[in-house]
């Protein structure tokens, strides 16, 4: 994560990353090229380089925030699925997050 003086943590950044990341499925990466997926929300969408990917979403912010969405979604999934039934610490932390 990137962190400036002036103006804090750069999340666009990480935001770019995790889309840029073909893990999450919302784009491939071939080269310094980078392509929306069939059926994403950037379907159709071409960037060379992660710059251009980055001005894109800031000029689109509702394609930016559905890619949040999902990625959050995601990272939710990947949570749960690392969480143990049986762990009754982890059921009292689940517990402590829903009131936070």
């Amino acid at each position: 994560m990137v962190l400036y003086y002036d103006r804090g943590f750069d999340t666009m950044d990480e935001y770019v990353s995790f889309i840029a990341n073909e893990e999450f499925g919302l784009a491939t990466v071939r080269g310094a090229w980078i392509y929306g997926v069939d059926g994403g929300f950037l379907e159709g969408q071409k960037f060379q380089g992660r710059q251009k990917l980055r001005e894109f979403l800031e000029t689109n912010p509702d394609t930016l925030e559905k890619c949040k969405f999902e990625i959050i979604e995601r990272f939710k999934e990947n949570l749960a699925s690392d969480v143990d039934p049986d762990d009754e610490e982890a059921a009292v932390e689940d517990d402590w997050n829903q009131f936070q």
